[in-house]
Order: C-alpha cells, then structure tokens, then sequence
C-alpha cells in the first residue's frame, strides 16, 4: 500500500511513496496543477520516494520545491527528517528509534546517500537526525563589496 504524509521538521513536505525506482525517475511537477493545488496549502514541497518504509528500510528519492525556486535537490535532509519523525510518532510503531537510508539525486546526476533517525519516548518524538558523507571540492576567499559593509 502506498503512503502519503504531510509532515515538517521546519520545512513542511507532502511525502507521497510511489510503486518503484522507475516511477520516481519518471515523476515531473505540473506546474498548472501545482500552482491550483499544493502550492496554495500548507505543504507546497513534493517528496516522491520508492521502496520499505519498514524500520531500517531503504528509499530512492526525488524532491521539488517550486515554491523556494528549487527545481530539484539531489539531498533533502530535512524531506527525510519530517519523514522519520512521521513513521516514528505513528501509533503501530511501537519501537523507540526508527531509520531509514534514502538515495536521492540519482537522476540528476548528483547521486546521495542519506541516513534518518527518529528516536521516541513512549509516544513522543523526541529526536530527529539525518546525515551523510561529504565531499571537500574547493576553497577560497570573497570579499564582498564595500556597499555591504558598513
């Protein structure tokens, strides 16, 4: 069965799980029937994702955010975080900490790798966390111009 959340861990997001990696790769926005539907509600930011959304599952991801101008995100961790926090605080888990690994950007050639925890004490979310490998690709210095500083 396929899910759908609305959910925020400061930027809310419509969770929505699809029925596979191709189907998430096939996904697009249609700008017309966004703009009259989700960019109006309290959650306008799209989170497609495929795969077990069982304890320790793993998803393939995509994400839009016409709203903040983003096209695309090749890693969202606060789509992923709001979904953990989500499965976590559902009344059947009865757990205490819940994870998900999630690959995204894949498509766009910027692939990801994310991990999300959520922890809980009894029925409360008590903690919500998500990381990932980084990778150094440059340095320098900017000055910006003096119209700036004051």
């Amino acid at each position: 069965m396929n899910q759908v959340f609305f959910a925020s861990v400061g930027v809310p997001f419509c969770s929505a799980q699809l029925s596979s990696n191709e189907v998430v790769d096939r996904a697009t926005i249609n700008r017309a029937a966004w703009a009259t539907t989700l960019a109006r509600v309290w959650s306008p930011h799209v989170f497609f994702f495929a795969g077990n959304l069982r304890d320790g599952g793993k998803l393939y991801a995509r994400m839009w955010a016409p709203a903040l101008g983003i096209e695309e995100d090749s890693a969202t961790g606060v789509a992923c975080a709001g979904l953990v926090g989500a499965m976590t605080s559902k009344p059947d888990f009865g757990g205490t900490a819940y994870r998900l690994s999630i690959q995204q950007g894949v498509s766009m050639g910027r692939p990801s790798e994310i991990e999300a925890e959520a922890r809980k004490n009894g029925s409360v979310v008590i903690s919500v966390s998500v990381g990932s490998a980084t990778t150094y690709i440059a340095s320098g210095e900017i000055e910006p111009p003096s119209a700036l500083v004051s």
